[in-house]
């Protein structure tokens, strides 16, 4: 059964990416996933907590890096400088990740379909990031760090969402990248 899920989720991934996520339906996940309805609907009853799914899988993939860095012997400041500079220097990785959870938040901007799925979803982000932007040295710059890291990310993700300008060259994202890394090394000092 699980198994069954995560070709679901998968297959959900691929085709959000190519076709955008309000271009979906559930139709077409059974199609590409090759999955009777009676199947499809006894994992999933929309293709809502499908899109949430795949989103609390593309923020953990983003923030994975993080776990990687060792800041305990930091100050608060330069751990959330390196955490900063991570994001933005894996980026060009993560991009489509990125380019989901703009399609996301703008998809969900107003509400979630209901209260279960939104208070279940705040509770995985808050984890996702209280997880991973740790440290005592971080935790006591908390609020400061949180508002760093949201300002860093909706810039990644705009960028990222600009997928037809990136694809012809009009964009040089590494320049983009560059002036956000100088960006951060003004602000933490």
């Amino acid at each position: 059964m699980e198994e069954r899920k995560k070709e679901v989720i998968e297959t959900a991934k691929k085709l959000f990416l190519e076709k955008g996520l309000n271009n979906v339906t559930m139709n077409d996940l059974m199609i590409e996933a090759g999955l009777s309805k009676a199947t499809m609907y006894r994992y999933y009853d929309s293709i809502h907590p499908i899109a949430f799914e795949v989103e609390y899988e593309m923020i953990q993939e983003i923030f994975a890096d993080l776990r990687l860095v060792d800041v305990s012997n930091r100050s608060g400041g330069d751990a959330l400088k390196e955490i900063l500079l991570i994001l933005v220097d894996r980026f060009v990785v993560h991009i489509k990740a990125y380019r989901y959870i703009s399609m996301f938040d703008f998809l969900y901007t107003d509400q979630y379909p209901n209260d279960n799925l939104s208070q279940e979803y705040n509770k995985v982000i808050q984890s996702i990031i209280k997880a991973n932007i740790s440290g005592e040295k971080v935790k006591e710059q908390f609020d400061e760090a949180l508002t760093y890291v949201s300002v860093i990310f909706a810039y990644l993700q705009k960028l990222a969402h600009r997928k037809e300008i990136l694809d012809k060259g009009e964009i040089d994202v590494i320049e983009r990248l560059d002036i956000v890394k100088k960006m951060i090394h003004q602000l933490l000092k």
